[in-house]
């Protein structure tokens, strides 16, 4: 993906991959997550087939 509003971490198919930041500065992060999700039987269904219109969206949650 190349366009402007493109994000770096996407590829042509919309697959999340790791980016270089070999350029960026040093910095000390941490973050802790924890959460509930709740769906619905249709977006269990279209997460196990792959038809979110934006993407794999377990492969970014993943990143």
């Amino acid at each position: 993906m190349t366009t402007e509003n493109s994000f770096t971490h996407l590829d042509e198919k919309g697959q999340a991959h790791m980016v270089d930041v070999t350029d960026r500065d040093v910095s000390i992060r941490t973050a802790t997550a924890s959460g509930w999700v709740k769906l619905s039987s249709t977006v269990v269904e279209l997460l196990r087939e792959g038809g979110v219109p934006k993407g794999d969206v377990l492969a970014t949650a993943r990143v």
